[in-house]
């Protein structure tokens, strides 16, 4: 079956893919063409949530930050300022009760540092810029956080003084 015919909107075609299903029994589960579709349900525009400890974590101490999003949000990126990356390891990042580590263990949080970004520079996107090398933060496929499910980092201050932590999560929304 053709997903698009000349002349036919992506709306009709997607319509018509889902009627195939229904008459031929097809199962979606296992369907190329849905798979597709599928990933172009996320919006094309940013979305930030942060985390902050506000108050500075004391030398040698552990704490979870924990996030409640106001609108469902699909983590792609965890950044963390350069300039505060050294003084922390991220021991857990969780969405609602299932961690997005493969287990829970300390990872230096300079994997997740932004680098020093020249002032005249511009975003244009979110992805890492082979050219000169320029990322921010590392790129991750977090599970969906629903409407009001924690979205938690766990953190260790490594370092012999209190230091503040901040770090965002960059993501989309579904459209």
């Amino acid at each position: 079956m053709n997903l698009i015919t000349e002349g036919q909107t992506l709306s009709d075609a997607i319509q018509q893919h889902r009627t195939w299903h229904q008459e031929s029994k097809a199962s979606i589960g296992n369907c190329l063409i849905c798979t597709l579709l599928s990933e172009s349900r996320w919006s094309d525009q940013i979305k930030h949530i942060g985390f902050d400890s506000i108050n500075p974590i004391s030398a040698g101490a552990t704490l979870y930050i924990v996030r409640r999003p106001q609108i469902a949000f699909k983590g792609e990126r965890l950044v963390i300022p350069s300039s505060l990356a050294t003084y922390f390891q991220i021991y857990e990042i969780r969405i609602g009760h299932c961690s997005q580590l493969v287990e829970p263990s300390a990872i230096p949080a300079e994997i997740f540092g932004s680098p020093r970004i020249p002032e005249d520079w511009k975003f244009e996107t979110i992805e890492v810029i082979d050219g000169d090398g320029i990322a921010r933060g590392e790129r991750f496929d977090m599970d969906l956080a629903q409407v009001s499910t924690d979205m938690a980092i766990g953190i260790t201050n490594i370092d012999h003084a209190p230091h503040r932590f901040m770090a965002s999560i960059i993501g989309r929304t579904p459209r």
